[in-house]
């Protein structure tokens, strides 16, 4: 790849270094503008700090173990399995009698706190896949302090949803270290990408970040969570869920194969060597928590396997967290998996096996009974002793200010956007110079959710590319807007300077709620459009309207720039080496601030550093997927 007059990598690579560390101690305040509700809300917090009470566990003097064994015995049978059966939505309920809080054990921050439409607004920091390619460790932990900082905001503070105020409702932040092998899958954009070794680098940093202490305290600010253990890296589908019985179902004259029933067969050599080091890095980082695959590992279903829960993780890597499975996993053994032949049997293999906290409760609370109360006990230790560690149980630490838990947030985004972006061509002629006049096209070039990708937080403030793009040069936008999957008349040639062009893919579909639902439902998943959970794409190509309008571009005798937006790998070969085809960038789904990235890198205010964390294969490589259907 030609540099053209970008500065010398060694340099740039200083420089970044500097940028990052003057920014993370500037002071610079970000409120987004909401002050007076922030100090409303931090009034009403001081106001109603929950205590522990005078229960014996709540004596800060005794050992963790023994304050644990109080709390637990406390508990009924009855209300144990309640306890372990965690609604997505709702967590656990609270036990009044005893002072034991609700609580939920599934919060998601893979980059970012995922919380929706209320205030504060998470920082929403680019896409993993994304941040991975800055093969930078400080970036890494520096994003999970502060996704820890703002989640411990929302625990101990709370979120303003309209005039109702309540706590974030737990601090167990999941986020995703599965190998991104196939370029074709829907939830690779949340991963570090196709390598172990670097996978396992972010997974150590991300979880020493979000995990960091309070200050003046050894209270972690927020637990992290590896997720899914183990070899999951396939959506197929669709399914459907009974709600009435709790247990998935796939579809008639549809593939009956999906991430519900999928057998991984993994020799043992590529399990050690590949698929077990993130989460052996997540072990060795003393990660809080695990969640537990939909899949089965060599017949064996992931949240049903000794060997992988107690064997591995526990005994020989040493994890001391909590294990949770991921939503209705348990009913799936049973149900499409077939892993025992009765749904209580499949409840007690999984509690045997290591798995103490059930997401999406309906099976695990209908069909675990009192007579399994040994292996509740002691998945309820499991489980309570995180929330013991992130210091329920004790007295509350001092309240912080949004503007001092945020600090600098902002600037962070921004630049780990700029690190994460990679220069896959330039012939020469990029930089370009400023206040040029720029015709920019595509179905991205206004985008706002789409730069952010799945398990995102909105609304966040975004700066779009035409935002970003004006802050340097005079932006035309001519012809008709464009659909991602979807065709427009060609433009004819602009009066500008250059060309940019902001193509690629969505990382989520609003439309279609139900991500098992969306190879049936959603028109992007079908077009190829949209990678997420639910949706792997059907091929790597470029959507047809978008490699049209590059061939169009190309052919003014302007110099063009290509802005791939994207989670996975796009074949490019068919435009790459078009005459007029300046420059290309791969930003992955560059967070709020990845307009304002795009226009500092193209005028040569940053030099783009980022290198790819998965390979970007030739579609005939790839080939089609196919339907896999079982003979009934």
């Amino acid at each position: 790849v030609s540099h053209g007059h970008f500065r010398d990598s060694s340099v740039e690579a200083m420089l970044t270094a500097l940028r990052l560390l003057a920014l993370l101690s500037c002071g610079e305040l970000f409120v987004n503008g909401h002050e007076a509700v922030f100090v409303h809300m931090e009034k009403v917090a001081a106001a109603h700090r929950p205590s522990c009470g005078r229960f014996p566990w709540c004596n800060v003097s005794l050992p963790l173990e023994q304050r644990v064994d109080m709390l637990v015995k406390e508990i009924t049978a009855e209300e144990k399995i309640a306890q372990l059966g965690n609604d997505l939505f709702g967590g656990v309920p609270a036990i009044g009698r005893i002072g034991l809080d609700k609580y939920n054990y599934i919060r998601e921050a893979a980059r970012g706190v995922l919380a929706r439409g209320g205030k504060p607004p998470a920082t929403s920091f680019p896409q993993v896949v994304a941040m991975a390619a800055s093969f930078n460790r400080s970036l890494f932990r520096e994003v999970g302090k502060a996704v820890g900082r703002e989640a411990r905001y929302m625990q101990d503070v709370g979120v303003m949803w309209g005039d109702y105020l309540g706590r974030y409702g737990g601090l167990l932040l999941q986020f995703n270290v599965n190998l991104f092998r196939d370029p074709r899958w829907g939830r690779g954009q949340e991963t570090p990408g196709e390598s172990p070794e670097l996978s396992s680098a972010f997974a150590e940093e991300y979880v020493l970040g979000i995990q960091s202490p309070i200050e003046g305290t050894s209270t972690p600010q927020a637990g992290a969570s590896c997720k899914h253990f183990a070899a999951y890296s396939f959506e197929g589908g669709p399914t459907l869920l009974n709600r009435t019985e709790s247990m998935r179902h796939t579809l008639p004259g549809h593939s009956n194969l999906s991430r519900h029933n999928e057998n991984a067969i993994v020799s043992r050599r590529d399990f050690a060597e590949s698929y077990a080091k993130p989460f052996k890095a997540c072990a060795k980082a003393k990660a809080l928590g695990v969640m537990c695959a939909y899949n089965q590992v060599n017949g064996v279903p992931s949240c049903g396997s000794k060997r992988l829960l107690r064997g591995l993780l526990r005994e020989k890597w040493g994890f001391d967290g909590v294990v949770v499975t991921d939503c209705d996993s348990i009913s799936d053994m049973y149900a499409l998996q077939g892993f025992k032949s009765t749904p209580s049997e499949t409840v007690r293999a999984a509690l045997a096996a290591g798995t103490n906290v059930a997401c999406s409760p309906g099976f695990f609370r209908k069909y675990a009974t009192p007579a399994m109360n040994p292996l509740l006990t002691q998945a309820l230790k499991d489980a309570l002793r995180v929330r013991f560690r992130l210091g329920e149980f004790d007295p509350p630490p001092p309240l912080p200010t949004w503007p001092k838990v945020s600090r600098g947030h902002a600037e962070l985004a921004l630049e780990a956007a700029l690190q994460s972006t990679v220069l896959l061509k330039n012939d020469g002629r990029l930089p370009l110079q400023r206040n040029l006049r720029l015709a920019v096209y595509g179905p991205l070039r206004n985008a706002t959710e789409e730069l952010l990708g799945n398990y995102q937080a909105w609304p966040v403030d975004v700066v779009t590319p035409l935002d970003g793009l004006r802050k340097v040069a005079t932006v035309l936008t001519p012809g008709d807007d464009m659909e991602l999957c979807g065709t427009a008349p060609m433009p004819s040639r602009p009066d500008a300077d250059a060309v940019i062009i902001v193509a690629g893919l969505t990382g989520d579909d609003p439309k279609v709620q139900d991500p098992d639902l969306r190879p049936k439902y959603s028109k992007l998943c079908k077009g190829g459009c949209l990678e997420g959970e639910g949706c792997d794409r059907p091929n790597i190509t470029l959507p047809k309207g978008q490699e049209e309008l590059v061939r169009t571009a190309a052919s003014w005798n302007l110099p063009v720039v290509l802005v791939l937006i994207s989670g996975g790998a796009l074949d490019i070969s068919s435009v790459k080496d078009l005459p007029n085809l300046a420059g290309i960038f791969w930003m992955g789904y560059p967070g709020q601030l990845g307009g304002l990235a795009l226009g500092q890198l193209l005028v040569g205010d940053v030099s783009p550093s980022g290198r790819l964390s998965q390979t970007f294969y030739h579609r005939l490589a790839i080939g089609e997927t196919k339907c896999v259907l079982k003979k009934q």
